[in-house]
């Protein structure tokens, strides 16, 4: 099997996107499990599984790739409450109801097929997320140093990958409808280096994330 050098490109972009949780890990060794540790290493695991899926096995992807979208959510869902909502009952109401959305469509559609309805929701909602967790940091007051606060960075990474993802499903049809081709590969190419930038930025993050029940100094 012979690689173009952009073929090599794109799987030396691959295994950089792969791998680049192990970075954050790492930085953030000493501290004890905790949400953002659990979801690095959930982001992983199943990106290590859906390229063996796809590439060694050549199975469908569609129900590991929706699992990880759902686990995605659960878990961004639980750090922003811990850090940016008083009223917890009526955040977790919400994130439950579309988490049962997201499966009811799922299902309805084909758990075969990627929810791309659900997993554009899900990013759009990552960005509020991300606004939100920036006001609540203002709003208390209570972080000296932005550096060294790792919510604030936690919310940076979030704000940038969710918004550079959610410009790609919002432009996805029209550019798929002049060229599948060109799409594929703008997603191959701005998706992973989205999902490296967002790694790299929660490697401070999670440096500062001491304890379950905040990060940095919150």
């Amino acid at each position: 099997m012979t690689f173009t050098r952009n073929s090599r490109y794109l799987l030396l972009l691959l295994f950089a996107s792969i791998l680049s949780p192990i970075i954050p890990l790492l930085v953030g060794i000493r501290n004890r499990v905790n949400l953002l540790s659990i979801y690095l290493l959930t982001a992983l695991g199943f990106d290590i599984a859906i390229s063996l899926i796809k590439r060694v096995f050549h199975v469908n992807i569609g129900i590991a790739t929706n699992l990880f979208i759902l686990a995605e959510f659960v878990l961004l869902s639980l750090i922003i409450r811990k850090n940016a909502f008083r009223n917890n009952s009526v955040f977790i109401a919400i994130a439950s109801l579309l988490a049962l959305f997201f499966i009811a469509h799922t299902v309805w559609k084909s758990v075969f097929q990627v929810n791309i309805t659900g997993a554009s929701i899900f990013i759009f909602l990552y960005i509020i997320y991300g606004i939100l967790g920036l006001y609540a940091i203002l709003r208390e007051q209570a972080v000296t140093f932005l550096e060294r606060s790792g919510f604030f960075w936690f919310c940076i990474a979030v704000i940038i990958y969710a918004s550079g993802a959610f410009l790609l499903f919002l432009f996805r049809d029209y550019i798929v409808a002049k060229d599948a081709q060109l799409f594929g590969r703008m997603w191959q190419t701005i998706f992973l280096c989205l999902n490296i930038t967002k790694n790299l930025l929660l490697a401070p993050a999670l440096k500062f994330y001491y304890s379950e029940r905040g990060m940095g100094s919150h």
